[in-house]
């Protein structure tokens, strides 16, 4: 679980990077194949901004997507603006992991 001081941070560093992996989400479902692409996105850089098209919104609510993809990844969300939302999920192994202030 993130505290606001980790979100902060994580916020920071998702506006800083020039190269922050993006990922679109559409009309179709949120499958095995989108969170599978999540999920080794998650591994190699940890943190990733996902934008929901409006099409993406007609069988979910925003809320339900959201939730759909966290359990599924298991991360943690680091903000959500509008149709944009940032997740984090750590990942130790990495040379270069993100390290959250305590």
């Amino acid at each position: 679980m993130l505290t606001s001081k980790n979100k902060s941070q994580l916020r920071t560093i998702a506006h800083q990077k020039k190269n922050l992996l993006k990922f679109n989400i559409g009309k179709s479902d949120i499958d095995e194949n989108v969170i599978k692409l999540l999920n080794n996105a998650l591994t190699k850089y940890e943190i990733i901004k996902i934008s929901f098209l409006n099409s993406s919104f007609a069988s979910k609510t925003k809320e339900e997507m959201i939730l759909d993809i966290l359990g599924a990844t298991k991360s943690d969300l680091v903000q959500s603006i509008g149709k944009t939302i940032i997740i984090y999920k750590q990942n130790l192994k990495l040379k270069d992991h993100i390290t959250l202030e305590k």
